[in-house]
C-alpha cells in the first residue's frame, strides 16, 4: 500500500519512515512518478510557461491557441523528451502485463490505431504523427498505472498529486500572481499551477473525487481529509469556473448517492440507481430547455459565452468530413492554419478547441472515433452496473465518479483523447478498473 510509505499529510498513515531498502526504493519511485503526473495535470506544461499571454491583451482563446502552436519550442521538446523517456523506462519491466491488459480493453487499442491511421488523410500529417505519439504514450502510461498499482493505491497516488497541486497552486496564487491568477478576462480568477481557470477547477475536482472515496482509519486521517477538501473547494470556488462549480456539485451529489447505495441490498441498490437516473434525465432535459433563464443566474448569457455559436460553426466543418474527420489533432493543432480559420472568421474567436469534447473527437477522427469513445462510455456504465450487483468497494465509486465527471465535463470542455491530459489518463484507469471488477463479479457469480 502506498500510504504505508508516505509522509503525512500526503497520506493517512502512522508508519512514517521506511524500515528497509525495498520500502525506501518504493518511496523514491512513487515520488519520481509524481513528476510525470503533475506534468500531465498541467496539460503538458509547467505553470511558469503560461505567463507570456496572461494579460488583458492576450485573450484566453488566442492565448491557448498560441500555447498549443508553440509546443515545438526547444524547452517544451526537452521537457517532453525527459518525461516520456522516464515513462518508457518505467513501463519496460511490466510491458507484457500492459499489453495483456490492453488486449482485454480493445476499444483503447482501436483508438490508438485510429489516431496513427488518420495520418493518411490528415490535413497536417506531421502534426498528427507527433500528437499520435504523445497520445499513445499517455494511453500506455494509464495502463501502466492500472497494472502497477492496486485500486486503493491508485487513489492514494492521486491524493498525493492532489496535495502537491493544491498546495503549490495556493503558493503560486499568493506569491506569483502573474502566473497563478488569470488576468486575461479581468476577473482575477485563480488558476494556480494549471494553464487556465477551467482546467484548474476540473482537475482539482477530479483530485477531490479520490479523497472522498477513501475511508480514513484515524482521527488524524479524518482531519487531513477535511483540510484537503476545504482547500480544494477554496481553489475551485476562486477559479470562478462555472463548469468546475457544476462538476463539483455533481461530484458531491454522486458521493451522497453512492454512500446511500452502499448501505442497501443489491436489489435496492439497483432500484436506487434507476430512480437516480429517472430524476437526472428529466432534470437535464429541463435545464437544456430553460438555459436562457438559468445561465444568467450563473453569470452566463444565453449563448453560453459564445459556445452555441462556436458549436454551430464547428458542426458545419464536421459535415465536410463526417466519417473520418480531419486527422488526429489536425483541426486545431496548427492554430489559424488550415480549416480552423473558418471557425475564427465566422465566430470572431481564435480557438484551441470547440468547448465540447465530443465535437472535437468528431472533428479529429470522424464518426468512427466518436462511436469508439461513446462505446467506451457504454461499456464503462455496463461494467458499473455489474459491479453494483455485488458488494462494491469504495474504489468502485471513485471509478464511476471519474467516468461521470468525464462525461459531464466534455459537454463544455475537452479532456477526452487529448494528448498530455491527466483527465484522459484517469478516465482510462477508471474504465479498466471497472472492467476488472466486473470480470471478478461475473466469475464469482458463475463459479
Amino acid at each position: 500500500m502506498i500510504g504505508s510509505v508516505l509522509p503525512v499529510p500526503i497520506a493517512d498513515t502512522v508508519n512514517l519512515m521506511p524500515t528497509n531498502r525495498h520500502r525506501l526504493h518504493r518511496l523514491v519511485f512513487v515520488w519520481l512518478l509524481l513528476g510525470p503526473i503533475l506534468f500531465f495535470a498541467g496539460h503538458g506544461t509547467f505553470f511558469f510557461e503560461n505567463g507570456a499571454g496572461n494579460n488583458l491583451l492576450g485573450g484566453s482563446y488566442s492565448t491557448l491557441a498560441t500555447v498549443q502552436s508553440d509546443a515545438e519550442s526547444r524547452n517544451q521538446l526537452l521537457e517532453q523528451s525527459v518525461i516520456f523517456g522516464f515513462i518508457i523506462l518505467v513501463m519496460a519491466p511490466v510491458w507484457i502485463r500492459i499489453t495483456r491488459l490492453l488486449r482485454r480493453n480493445k476499444i483503447f487499442l482501436a483508438l490508438m490505431a485510429l489516431t496513427v491511421t488518420s495520418i493518411v488523410w490528415s490535413q497536417f500529417p506531421t502534426t498528427t504523427l507527433r500528437f499520435s505519439i504523445y497520445f499513445i504514450i499517455d494511453t500506455l502510461f494509464a495502463f501502466y498505472l492500472a497494472t502497477r498499482f492496486e485500486p486503493r493505491e491508485q487513489i492514494e497516488l492521486f491524493q498525493m498529486t492532489g496535495w502537491l497541486a493544491i498546495i503549490f497552486s495556493l503558493i503560486v496564487v499568493l506569491a506569483m500572481p502573474q502566473y497563478g491568477i488569470d488576468h486575461r478576462e479581468g476577473l482575477q480568477a485563480w488558476e494556480g499551477i494549471f494553464p487556465q481557470k477551467n482546467s484548474c477547477a476540473i482537475m482539482v475536482t477530479l483530485f477531490l473525487a479520490g479523497v472522498r472515496f477513501l475511508e480514513p482509519t484515524s482521527l488524524y486521517g479524518k482531519l487531513t481529509r477535511t483540510v484537503y477538501t476545504l482547500l480544494a473547494l477554496l481553489l475551485i470556488g476562486m477559479s470562478q469556473s462555472r463548469t468546475g462549480w457544476l462538476l463539483c456539485g455533481a461530484l458531491m451529489l454522486f458521493v451522497f448517492v453512492f454512500e446511500m447505495a452502499l448501505k442497501c441490498s443489491p436489489r435496492t441498490r439497483m432500484l436506487l440507481l434507476f430512480i437516480f437516473l429517472l430524476i437526472c434525465i428529466p432534470t437535464t432535459a429541463f435545464i437544456g430547455l430553460n438555459l436562457a433563464s438559468i445561465l444568467p443566474l450563473l453569470g452566463k448569457n444565453a449563448t453560453f459565452t459564445g459556445r452555441t455559436e462556436i458549436w454551430t460553426a464547428v458542426f458545419q466543418e464536421i459535415m465536410k468530413h463526417p466519417v473520418v474527420g480531419y486527422g488526429f489533432h489536425a483541426f486545431w493543432g496548427r492554430g489559424l492554419n488550415g480549416e480552423a480559420t473558418n471557425i475564427a472568421l465566422s465566430t470572431g474567436w481564435v480557438l484551441a478547441h470547440s468547448h465540447n469534447g465530443f465535437l472535437d473527437i468528431w472533428l479529429d477522427l470522424g464518426a468512427v472515433g466518436l462511436c469508439l469513445v461513446l462505446l467506451s462510455f457504454l461499456q464503462a456504465f455496463k461494467n458499473a452496473v455489474i459491479c453494483l450487483r455485488g458488494k462494491p468497494s469504495r474504489y468502485i465509486g471513485w471509478y464511476i465518479a471519474i467516468v461521470v465527471l468525464t462525461l459531464l465535463g466534455n459537454l463544455d470542455e475537452r479532456t477526452l483523447l487529448y494528448p498530455n491530459f491527466l483527465e484522459w489518463i484517469m478516465y482510462i484507469m477508471a474504465c479498466v478498473g471497472l472492467a476488472n471488477e466486473a470480470k471478478r463479479v461475473n466469475s464469482k457469480e458463475f463459479a
